[in-house]
C-alpha cells in the first residue's frame, strides 16, 4: 500500500498492490513439513544407533570386564582408560585410582620388560609379546612374573588410536617351579654330602681293614681265580722271604713252593 499526494504534500489516496504467494507459501510449508519429517526419522535413527551402540559398548565392556586374564586399554600417549575385573583384583588396586594416569609415569613400567613392549608397538604399530618376565608393582608392592602381550587397537582408516595390554599372571606357577628346583638342587647337595661323607667312612674302613691285614702277625696271600698274586702282607714277605714287588701279579704255581698238593687242593 502506497498513499498518494497532492501538490501540497497532503494524501488524497492510496494505491494498493497485492501478490499472490500462496503457492510459494504452501511449496514452503511443504518442503517445512518433509523436513520436519525427515529431521523425525533421522533423530529416531540416531536414537536407535545411539541405544544399539550404548548396548555395543555395554556388551564388549562386559566381556572385557569379565574376560579370564587381566586387561588394561590405554591411549597412544599413555593415558589408563580401562582396566578390567580381573587386573583390579591382581594388582589389588581399584580403577578409579588408576584411570586418567600414565602409563610412563610409573617406575615399575620404565624399569621393566614392558617399556620395551610398549615402545616396539608404539613404533611399528603391531603386536608383541613376552613371557616369564619379573615384574615389581608400585600399586600392590608385589613381586610378579608376566607373559604379557601387547596390541594396538586402530580405527576404521587404520590409524592406531589405542594400545590394549594383556597380563598372564605366571607367578604361583614360576615360584612352584624355582621351589621345585630350589628342593631338588638342595636334596641333590645333600645326598652329594652323604656320598662324600660315606666315601670318607668306606676309604677310612678300607685303610683300617688292610692296616690289620698288613700289620698282622701271620703271613697273608691272596690270589684271585686264575692264581694271580693280588696281595702279600709283610709278615708273609719275613716268612716267605719273597719280596712282595717281586711277586705281585705272578701266578702262584711258578714257585716250586706251592706246588704241593696241600695247596693245589686248598685252592681247587
Amino acid at each position: 500500500t502506497v498513499p498518494l499526494k497532492d501538490s501540497k504534500g497532503e494524501i488524497n489516496g492510496f494505491i494498493s498492490m497485492t501478490l499472490n504467494k500462496t503457492a510459494e507459501v504452501e511449496a514452503q510449508r511443504e518442503k517445512e513439513k518433509i523436513l520436519q519429517h525427515a529431521m523425525k526419522e533421522l533423530e529416531d535413527k540416531v536414537q536407535t544407533r545411539t541405544i544399539e551402540l550404548n548396548e555395543s559398548k555395554l556388551f564388549i565392556e562386559s566381556i572385557i570386564n569379565h574376560a579370564p586374564v587381566a586387561l588394561l586399554i590405554s591411549g597412544i600417549d599413555g593415558t589408563i582408560l580401562l582396566v578390567n575385573n580381573e587386573w583390579e583384583t591382581m594388582m589389588e588396586t581399584k580403577r578409579e585410582s588408576i584411570l586418567g594416569r600414565n602409563l610412563f609415569s610409573f617406575n615399575s613400567i620404565k624399569t621393566s620388560k614392558f617399556h620395551d613392549l610398549l615402545h616396539e608397538v608404539l613404533e611399528y604399530e603391531r603386536s608383541t609379546y613376552s613371557y616369564d618376565f619379573p615384574f615389581t608393582s608400585e600399586l600392590s608392592g608385589k613381586n610378579y612374573f608376566f607373559s604379557s602381550a601387547v596390541a594396538p587397537i586402530k580405527n576404521e582408516s587404520g590409524e592406531m588410536i589405542s594400545l590394549v595390554i594383556m597380563f598372564n599372571d605366571k607367578t604361583e606357577e614360576i615360584t612352584a617351579k624355582r621351589e621345585k628346583e630350589e628342593a631338588q638342587k638342595k636334596a641333590l647337595e645333600q645326598l652329594e654330602e652323604l656320598v662324600t661323607e660315606r666315601t670318607i667312612d668306606l676309604i677310612d674302613a678300607k685303610l683300617y681293614i688292610e692296616s690289620l691285614i698288613e700289620n698282622a702277625p701271620y703271613g697273608i696271600l691272596s690270589v684271585n681265580s686264575n692264581g694271580i698274586i693280588s696281595f702279600v702282607n709283610s709278615a708273609y714277605e719275613k716268612l716267605f722271604q719273597y719280596k712282595k714287588d717281586l711277586i705281585l701279579g705272578k701266578n702262584i704255581f711258578e714257585y716250586d713252593s706251592f706246588n704241593n698238593s696241600r695247596v693245589i687242593d686248598t685252592y681247587q
